[in-house]
């Protein structure tokens, strides 16, 4: 128990840094769960210590000492390799003093068999702005269906009959959408707020499912973190980016870009999102809103489990006051 525990934490710790976890598939899902992984290995070096308990009292000095001590390093693992999901908890919250936005994403699923449904309880949460991903043909009749034309004036829609659709549905005015040439789907605009703007980027990446898809996985996080490195502090990038905070590439393009996570920002834990249509929970947190450091999280929500096979958010946000 010492030995395996002790085993996998240093392995998964490795794994968390070295690029070799783009290799396979199957790397990079452990990669996205070195996290709770590192939890479960704790925990199981709690019950390795409780067990030797009583040999350590009978012989103080015996190497059952040492293994318990070393039933720490699980510990200290995750608290390494957690430190930032964790640090919003002891982080003080800034209040925003500018305009306030309200925006959900949700990855709507391709082949979700009740796109009616969803779509109606999308449209009644009535967030200023929405970004849905793999938006096919059945989904965009389903929203028309639900009234989105009535609900949003403002829309930007790329409809594609598997998962490379997107839609951006808007009651504040937005200006200049572009189209970010990635391999998976995205698009950037400009949010027309009271006194101000705020540059939205709405992106789905490719999924690394496959040895042949990872190289454009890796391509969409190259060209967003060039593009998000020249965006402005009130920036907000939104979307599934099939990644988080176990792979490199997030962590590169969360620091060159100077973005935080909204999930770390409210400390909502590892706030999973996929997959969500099994009936075990969710393993990795692949939906993502991340700020620019011009924006404030005024309130963070994970939606409920629905027909897709993601679980939405719906983010609180605002401007924060240039410092004098």
């Amino acid at each position: 128990m010492v030995a395996g525990s002790l085993t996998l934490s240093l392995l998964l710790l490795l794994l968390h840094y070295l690029p070799a976890q783009e290799f396979s598939p199957r790397l990079m899902a452990v990669a996205g769960m070195d996290g709770q992984l590192l939890l479960l290995s704790g925990g199981v070096a709690l019950f390795g210590a409780a067990l030797m308990m009583g040999e350590i009292r009978k012989n103080p000095g015996s190497w059952f000492r040492y293994s318990a001590a070393l039933l720490a390093v699980p510990w200290l693992a995750f608290f390494f390799v957690a430190h930032p999901i964790l640090s919003g908890w002891t982080e003080p919250k800034p209040q925003g003093s500018g305009a306030q936005l309200s925006l959900l994403v949700q990855n709507l699923w391709y082949r979700n068999e009740d796109p009616e449904a969803l779509a109606q309880q999308l449209l009644a949460r009535n967030s200023q702005v929405m970004v849905l991903l793999e938006y096919t043909p059945s989904h965009a009749q389903a929203f028309q269906d639900a009234g989105v034309l009535n609900q949003y004036q403002y829309r930007w829609e790329l409809v594609e009959p598997y998962g490379h659709g997107i839609a951006v549905f808007s009651s504040i005015p937005f200006i200049n959408p572009q189209d970010l040439e990635l391999s998976g789907s995205g698009v950037s605009m400009e949010l027309q707020l009271p006194d101000s703007s705020v540059e939205l980027v709405a992106v789905h990446f490719n999924a690394p499912t496959s040895v042949w898809d990872i190289p454009r996985w890796r391509s969409d996080f190259e060209r967003a973190t060039a593009i998000l490195e020249q965006a402005g502090p009130r920036t907000v990038v939104a979307g599934d980016l099939n990644a988080d905070w176990g792979h490199i590439r997030f962590r590169q393009l969360l620091a060159e870009a100077d973005l935080r996570d909204a999930q770390d920002v409210r400390s909502v834990g590892f706030a999973t999102t996929w997959p969500a249509s099994a009936y075990f929970p969710t393993v990795l947190r692949l939906d993502h809103v991340l700020l620019g450091q011009g924006m404030e999280l005024n309130s963070f929500e994970r939606l409920p489990r629905n027909s897709s096979d993601h679980r939405g958010l719906l983010a609180g946000l605002s401007l924060l006051k240039p410092a004098p």
